[in-house]
């Protein structure tokens, strides 16, 4: 080998072991750690160009239940195609025990749409479930890790012509969802709406029972609370939820309401839903689209 392709070759060398070793030493080692700033990603908004007269996004979330039916998952997936969205917001819950082998299957689904998809961490995303619903925290770091490596952000900012589009992390403390709201509120687009989604809602007044380790799903904090810090947003949009679509319009700003939209599915068995969005100059409209279920599916069977 020549002296000159020795000497590239080792600098390759040098430069991967230096990259592998930068990787390993900036993971973080705790929780405290973890959720002492926010990553790059987190920080910097997505900006895209819509040149259209609307937009069209499509909401949802807690689907886990549908990892185990793959014809019906095909079948979501089939039907969010048709509506041909500028985006797809999966608002939580997206697997159950949050183990790569379920995240696999979850981007194997989605991978004609992977484009377009953007995640609001859920409860069962950023926890082992099997050992967090007994109180069990001891992993919890390795957890957030896994969902950090997988979808890249827990926040997450993504504005065009025609809205802004906040995610939020429901499952975090009130103070690290302020701090976060700080510093990405400056880079919001004034003139446009903006749709706050999460998926535990904002404007339930379901909390943690410190006393019931099983109420950890909820969010940590009274409505009133996390309403204050995002009193900015026009729409609320939450993914965890039961029925076919809800709409509503809740009031708690002193310069208006709130519209409030619950999307997403709940357990086997219930008919699903995806909740379709136009959002126009000045008006959204909505639509609950149902999704039909192959007839060898076994979806419905007690």
């Amino acid at each position: 080998m020549k002296p000159i392709f020795q000497i590239i070759s080792i600098l390759i060398i040098i430069t991967i072991v230096e990259s592998c070793n930068f990787n390993s030493k900036s993971q973080p080692k705790s929780l405290k750690e973890l959720h002492s700033t926010f990553t790059e990603e987190e920080l910097k908004p997505e900006i895209n160009n819509l040149d259209k007269d609307h937009l069209t996004f499509i909401a949802t979330g807690h689907l886990y239940p549908l990892l185990n039916f793959p014809q019906f998952y095909d079948s979501l997936i089939a039907t969010i195609k048709k509506q041909n969205p500028d985006y797809v917001f999966y608002l939580g819950d997206m697997v159950f025990n949050n183990t790569q082998e379920e995240w696999n299957s979850v981007f194997d689904y989605n991978n004609e749409i992977k484009d377009i998809i953007y995640f609001s961490p859920g409860n069962h995303d950023l926890n082992f479930h099997y050992e967090r619903y007994e109180g069990d925290i001891t992993n919890q770091n390795t957890a957030e890790l896994r969902y950090l490596e997988n979808v890249g952000y827990r926040y997450k900012l993504i504005k065009d012509n025609h809205a802004n589009f906040l995610l939020i992390n429901m499952n975090d403390s009130l103070e690290r969802i302020a701090e976060y709201v700080s510093l990405i509120k400056p880079k919001i687009d004034n003139d446009k709406p903006v749709f706050v989604m999460s998926s535990q809602s904002a404007w339930h007044n379901g909390q943690q029972n410190p006393e019931d380790v099983r109420t950890w799903p909820l969010k940590s904090f009274d409505k009133d609370e996390i309403l204050t810090v995002i009193r900015f947003g026009d729409n609320l949009v939450h993914g965890d939820w039961n029925k076919k679509f809800y709409r509503s319009t809740f009031y708690n700003k002193g310069n208006g309401t709130f519209n409030v939209f619950s999307v997403g599915n709940r357990k086997k068995g219930d008919s699903l839903y995806i909740a379709k969005f136009d959002v126009f100059k000045d008006t959204v409209i909505t639509n609950a689209i149902f999704i039909p279920t192959p007839d060898s599916c076994k979806w419905y069977n007690k």
